[in-house]
């Protein structure tokens, strides 16, 4: 294996920085929420008793 030269570095750095230019952005993902909606049915507040407020 040759010997590594100040231009042989140059051209790999070179290199790597198209390869990193080339990649996506980075953005954060975001929140989400894996629950599934729930509905009430009418069977569901059958016999609840009303909030009162305070």
């Amino acid at each position: 294996m040759a010997e590594w030269m100040p231009t042989m570095v140059e051209d790999r750095l070179e290199s790597a920085a198209d390869v990193f230019r080339s990649l996506p952005e980075v953005k954060p993902q975001g929140y989400f929420n894996a629950w599934p909606d729930y509905f009430h049915s009418f069977a569901d507040q059958v016999g609840q008793e009303p909030r009162t407020r305070l």
